[in-house]
Order: C-alpha cells, then sequence, then structure tokens
C-alpha cells in the first residue's frame, strides 16, 4: 500500500505539487494549513490526521533524533534526506554540478515510491544516490538534545533510536 506523502517546508514549496503531477498521493505542509509551526506543534497535529497511511518527507534529518519520543508515540513513518549531501555529492564526482535543493528534490524524486512504500512506524534517510537505509543517530545529532514529547515520561536516549 502506497502512503500518502507529506512535505515537509524543510523541501522545494512546489514538490508535492510536482509529485502530485506524477501520480503520487502528495500534500505539503503549507496544504494541510501546517506551515510556519514548531516541529512538536506539527507532529501533533499528523497524529490527529483522520488519514494514518503517511510518511513525512523532511530534509531535518535530525527530526528522528531531536523527536524521537513523539515521533514513536504516534506511530509516524518518516523519510529524511541525507545532511551529509555536499560529501556525496564529492565522493559521486558530481562537486560544482549539484546544490542543496538540488541534492533534495533529486533524492525525493528518485526515492518517493520507497518513501510512500515505508513501513509504518519506521525511520529512513534517503540521498540522491541509494535508496533509504534505517536512520541511525549521527555525531552531530548527539550534540543536539532530544526533546521530550508533550505527555512523555522520558526523552529518547541513544538506545531507543531507530536502527
Amino acid at each position: 500500500m502506497a502512503r500518502w506523502v507529506i512535505v515537509d517546508e524543510s523541501l522545494d514549496k512546489g514538490l508535492a505539487r510536482q509529485l502530485s503531477a506524477r501520480g503520487r498521493d502528495a500534500a505539503s505542509l503549507q496544504q494541510l494549513g501546517l506551515n510556519g509551526r514548531d516541529d512538536p506543534d506539527v507532529i501533533s497535529e499528523l497524529g490527529n490526521l483522520e488519514r494514518t497511511d503517511w510518511v513525512l518527507v523532511t530534509a531535518d534529518d535530525a527530526m528522528p533524533w531531536e523527536h524521537g519520543d513523539q515521533l514513536h508515540s504516534i506511530g509516524a513513518t518518516v523519510a529524511t534526506i541525507d545532511g551529509e549531501w555536499a560529501r556525496l555529492v564529492e565522493k559521486n564526482g558530481l562537486a560544482g554540478t549539484m546544490d542543496h535543493e538540488s541534492f533534495k528534490c533529486e533524492t525525493v524524486h528518485r526515492w518517493v515510491h520507497q518513501m510512500a512504500e515505508q513501513e509504518a512506524g519506521t525511520f529512513y534517510r534517503y540521498n540522491a544516490f541509494r535508496g533509504g537505509r534505517p536512520w541511525k543517530v549521527r555525531r552531530q545529532h548527539k550534540q543536539r538534545t532530544p526533546l521530550l514529547a508533550p505527555g512523555a515520561s522520558r526523552q529518547l536516549t541513544l538506545d531507543d533510536a531507530p536502527g
């Protein structure tokens, strides 16, 4: 079953429309009336949607670390775009030919079919050169404090981090 693709505002404003034009069931946070809100509020609202068959596609690669408790509590399915885009572009011989926005759009267009088929409640990381892999916390994420989800009794720890 293909999931409803919800495009975070960390990605190009027109991306959801482009995906819809290609036959994908997609919507942007703006189309859902959720633009401009903080992540915890957006996550809470997504958890209240009538439809539960969605995947949040975001360029905020730290989201599963910073908001993991809250994401788990609503059974969220999340697809992040790899934040190490510059290293990956250079490694693949494309330095100077692909900027950050191009990398994000290319990644989503190339792998949206896989994102839409992710197992419910999973967090995966994608980049323009390979499909999704289970999301794992990185050193730079550990330097940021995970947030306690509203109503949660504890913060997400490294042992809880997906992958």
